[in-house]
């Protein structure tokens, strides 16, 4: 709790640092063939992007391209929940609910933590640029 409350009057500022750094994602890789972004219809509602999170059929090929380039990214649900598991008793099959495979399949992450600079930023725009160019 210490720790939290030594952090929490900074919380704002790193949410909107957070938001500016996806509207720099939104507006730079938009239009890329193979490249799905996140949806943001209305930015008066306030977005923390805790993640900021792509879709690609190509994710593999991307994601050995970022670790060679020395550029992070993240799968945070590599498996769908029907998939998992601790779920096995629901019984549902492999097969089932083939948007969630599919999502997991391509979602990951890139950088989007506040101290993120600009120059950090366009490398890792540049970079999805030339995978997927």
């Amino acid at each position: 709790a210490a720790v939290l409350l030594v952090k929490l009057p900074h919380l704002h500022r790193w949410s909107e640092q957070r938001l500016a750094h996806a509207k720099v994602y939104n507006r730079e890789l938009a239009g890329i063939k193979g490249l799905t972004l996140p949806i943001i219809k209305d930015y008066s509602t306030f977005h923390i992007f805790n993640q900021y999170t792509l879709a690609s059929p190509r994710r593999k090929e991307i994601e050995a391209a970022l670790q060679k380039a020395g550029i992070g990214m993240m799968i945070y649900y590599p498996l769908p929940f029907h998939k998992q598991d601790c779920f096995a008793d629901l019984g549902y099959k492999p097969t089932d609910f083939p948007l969630s495979t599919k999502a997991a399949d391509e979602v990951f992450s890139i950088p989007i933590y506040p101290e993120l600079t600009e120059a950090e930023q366009a490398e890792v725009i540049a970079a999805l640029k030339r995978i997927l160019a």
